[in-house]
Parts: structure tokens; sequence; C-alpha cells
């Protein structure tokens, strides 16, 4: 079980005793709150977790993946304070409020949930984005100067008219939308990446306006007649 927590060198108790205990909400006496406490990176994966109190005890977290729980709040991150990278994919959350604790986080991965783009108000620093899966139906702006990555593959989108508030995007991933049209994405003259495939493009951003492009596909994209 050592993959569930780096950072630190655990006891092996403390590797037997996490994963279950965290679904139960409780700890073993022989656990050392001090050892906990120096925990920077946890992952809890199809843990069956369905709260998170137990980050009480793990104030330096700079890492946390609970994907594939049964979470429906987050209002317990106001104990990790120093959150850097919050995976929370495939969970059934309701309120996104307790975001607004973990405000400086980089990176966010929250596909395959309900979130809106109103939840992400208050995430002004976040540099990568995922919201794959999360029956989008339009691009809202964001005030994230620093966004470099953003994923929105599988939604519903059916324009990128807002993607000039993402000037500095270095990949675009937004594969299996309903996008008609691409030509705003010449704004983005940054961009390394772009994933365009199985969308019904009419219209296609000017290449040579796209002057760092590394990597573009666009095949299987179903050409409207």
């Amino acid at each position: 079980m050592s993959e569930l927590i780096r950072g630190v060198d655990l006891e092996e108790t403390v590797y037997d005793a996490l994963a279950p205990l965290f679904a139960k909400g409780i700890f073993r006496k022989k656990i050392k709150e001090k050892t906990l406490a120096k925990v920077t990176e946890l992952s809890l994966i199809h843990a069956d977790l369905d709260h998170l109190r137990f980050l009480v005890y793990f104030p330096q977290l700079r890492l946390l993946n609970i994907s594939g729980n049964q979470i429906s709040e987050l209002s317990q991150l106001k104990h990790v304070p120093h959150l850097e990278t919050l995976i929370v994919k495939g969970n059934p959350i309701v309120d996104w409020s307790g975001l607004r604790k973990v405000a400086g986080i980089k990176v966010l991965d929250a596909s395959d949930t309900a979130i809106t783009w109103h939840d992400l108000r208050f995430l002004s620093r976040l540099e990568e984005l995922y919201l794959n899966r999360c029956n989008l139906s339009e691009l809202m702006q964001l005030e994230c100067p620093q966004l470099k990555i953003l994923s929105l593959d599988h939604n519903r989108l059916r324009s990128l008219e807002q993607i000039y508030h993402y000037p500095h995007l270095e990949e675009l991933y937004v594969s299996d939308n309903h996008l008609l049209d691409a030509s705003a994405l010449a704004l983005l003259t940054d961009l390394s990446v772009l994933q365009l495939e199985l969308n019904l493009l009419q219209q296609m951003p000017a290449a040579r306006k796209l002057t760092e492009l590394l990597a573009l596909n666009v095949f299987d994209h179903r050409l409207l007649e």
C-alpha cells in the first residue's frame, strides 16, 4: 500500500491502517499524528470514501487524489491550505464551495462530475484544468491568467468564441464536442497541442497563425454536408 502515500517514509503499520480506516473515519492509536502531518501527497482512489474529515491530519498536503469515491462536498479542504493539485474525478459532488479554501491550487481535475464554470470562480491560479465529460454546453470566462492546459473532451460545446479569455494556453483538448467553428483558436499564438477530433467542424483556425503548434489532431471529425 505504499503507493497511497508519498513524500515521507512511514512505518509499515501506517500503510496497513490508512486505507480501511479512512473509509470509517477513524485511525488506530499507533498512527502518529506528527508523522501524518509530514505527508505531502495522498492518493485514495476508489476507496469508498464519503467524507474528507481525515484531512485534518494532513496539513502539509500538496497533492490529493480522491477519484472514484462518494464525496458530495469539499468543506474539509480548509485543512489543506497548501494544496496545489486536486483530483476529484468521478465523485457526486453537489457543493463545490470548499474550493475557496484552496484558492491557490494550480492543477484541478474534476472530470466526470457535475461541476459548473461558476463553481470555479475562486481559482485564479490554475495552470491546468481538466473538465472532461462534465456535460458542459458552453465555454465561459475564468480569471486564470496562468492557465496553460485546458481539457474539455467529451462535452457539448458548440462554440469556442470565449477562448480569447485564455490567451496563454499551450495545450487545448476539445475532442468529441459539437463544435462547428474553430477559427477563434487563431488567437492562441502560444498553442503547441490541439485536439479537435470528433466534432462538426466547418471552419478551422488559420494554421499560419499558430506558429508554436507541434501537435494537431482533427481526424474523424464529423463534417457536415
